[in-house]
């Protein structure tokens, strides 16, 4: 997933900058919450200065030197483990194993220092730091030097450092998906894997992200994701339900952030990278890429990583073998097909600059073609059901039959015209509708709004019983269209 939070050395600059701006400034309290401080001439929340308020009364205390003392002292040990740091760009290249056994000293020293100093508020920058490094430091290990069994201790030392650490800052890594992904692949211990990807799970359903900030997308996305792998390992059932409309928003979002560059730090993806992407590649290259493909170590990350490059294997049938050996459960197959499709009708015009590489936007027909029929050989829905059910007909259709279908006693008719995903997300929501509640609904006006279509997806705007505007999305699945989200 995405990074989306500053990087730690800006915010230690930031602090380090506020630091030295007020070098010899009084701390003191002012009448504020508990643990916020207000600095000497800052402003306190009643708009006097916090110099004038050297009371002794409650809540304008001077900070007690000690903890000062202890920041001092915190700042002074990590400046001093920093220095000893090794530099990633030379010694990594120059000598990898000092490298990772100094990374590694380097690790267990500030995880002692984080227990030392867990009563320092910027501590978790600096935990947050650890993780990043430990995961990173982890996947190097794991694809470079082709060392699991190291890589899975650094895994694990990066999740126990992230352990407890606050949100935003414990989303910026996540050492327990690579961890989950090598168990499975590399070390061959699934039941293993199979609790990482729970654990994952539990976390996210402990969350209560609000439903229109962009968080949730990425963890609703992920969740269709973990439940997927879940449900393979645990019974070897495929992925065979629509794909929720999240899943292929951030599944697009995933793949154009490939596309423009963000290449993985494993050595092996990036040669592709060089040997396809720059000029349209000919008959050599796509044989040398073929090789190089089929050599890759399996994890589920290589299908967004290298699915623009798979036609140059050649046959619909090496494209699936390679699709079933990176993603048994078929998740991240179906994602990437359904990006596929949305890409196609503006492929299918577009002519490929000079020197443009290899990419989803660029297929020949041949290609497209050639992924079409390995698509029928991994991707459960992908064709059209015989018989399409006449209340499903289209979005509009589905969208009628959903709003008269809430009259109804039970759920079980309005279900019929969602998709799994929509029904256990929303089961707790429109159970606990009164019958009034549900008899609102369905007196809605049945227009959908500020259409889009992507793919097998639309998206609309539909009206709340409260009179504003909600969204709505609808999925295509078998030939019929299902609401996917609301």
């Amino acid at each position: 997933m995405t990074q989306r939070i500053l990087a730690c050395s800006v915010c230690l600059a930031m602090i380090a900058a506020s630091t030295a701006a007020k070098a010899g400034a009084a701390v003191v309290r002012c009448d504020m919450p508990a643990g916020k401080v207000a600095y000497q001439d800052e402003p306190c929340p009643d708009g006097s200065k916090a110099s004038a308020r050297r009371r002794t009364e409650a809540g304008a205390m001077t900070l007690a030197a000690p903890a000062a003392a202890r920041k001092r002292t915190f700042d002074e040990r990590q400046s001093e483990l920093a220095r000893g740091f090794p530099s990633m760009p030379t010694l990594r290249e120059r000598d990898p194993a000092r490298y990772l056994a100094e990374t590694e000293t380097y690790l267990e020293r500030g995880e002692k220092l984080v227990r030392t100093f867990s009563d320092v508020p910027v501590v978790d920058l600096f935990r947050r730091d650890l993780v990043h490094t430990g995961t990173t430091v982890a996947s190097w290990v794991r694809f470079t030097l082709r060392d699991p069994a190291r890589a899975e201790g650094l895994y694990r030392r990066a999740i126990s450092l992230q352990s407890g650490l606050p949100r935003p800052l414990a989303d910026a890594d996540t050492p327990r998906f690579w961890l989950a992904d090598l168990l499975r692949f590399d070390l061959q211990r699934p039941e293993e894997a199979l609790v990482e990807y729970r654990a994952m799970v539990a976390d996210l359903n402990r969350r209560t992200t609000p439903r229109d900030s962009p968080d949730s997308a990425f963890e609703r996305a992920a969740m269709q994701w973990f439940d997927a792998e879940i449900e393979y390992l645990d019974s070897r059932q495929r992925f065979s339900e629509p794909l929720d409309p999240t899943s292929f928003v951030v599944g697009q979002f995933v793949i154009e952030g490939l596309a423009r560059g963000i290449v993985p730090g494993d050595p092996a993806v990036a040669e592709l990278w060089v040997l396809l992407r720059n000029g349209a590649p000919g008959a050599a290259e796509r044989r040398q890429a073929a090789s190089r493909l089929e050599a890759l170590s399996a994890s589920n990350l290589r299908i967004p990583a290298t699915f623009d490059f798979l036609p140059s294997l050649g046959s619909a049938e090496r494209v699936a073998a390679y699709l079933r050996r990176h993603d048994p459960s078929g998740f991240q197959s179906a994602v990437a097909f359904a990006v596929a499709r949305a890409f196609a009708p503006q492929t299918q015009r577009r002519q490929p600059a000079p020197g443009e590489g290899m990419s989803i936007a660029t297929w020949t027909e041949q290609d497209r073609a050639l992924m079409l029929r390995a698509e029928a050989l991994v991707v459960t829905p992908a064709k059209r059901s015989a018989r399409v059910d006449a209340r499903l007909a289209s979005p509009e259709v589905t969208w009628r039959g959903f709003l008269a279908a809430l009259r109804a006693p039970d759920l079980a008719a309005p279900w019929r015209f969602t998709t799994p995903a929509f029904q256990r997300r929303n089961r707790a929501r429109f159970g606990a509708m009164s019958p009034a509640e549900r008899a609102a609904w369905a007196r809605l006006p049945v227009a959908l709004d500020s259409r889009k279509e992507s793919g097998d997806y639309v998206f609309a705007e539909v009206t709340r019983p409260d009179g504003g505007p909600g969204n709505a999305a609808f999925v295509r699945y078998r030939g019929e269209w299902l609401l996917a989200d609301l």
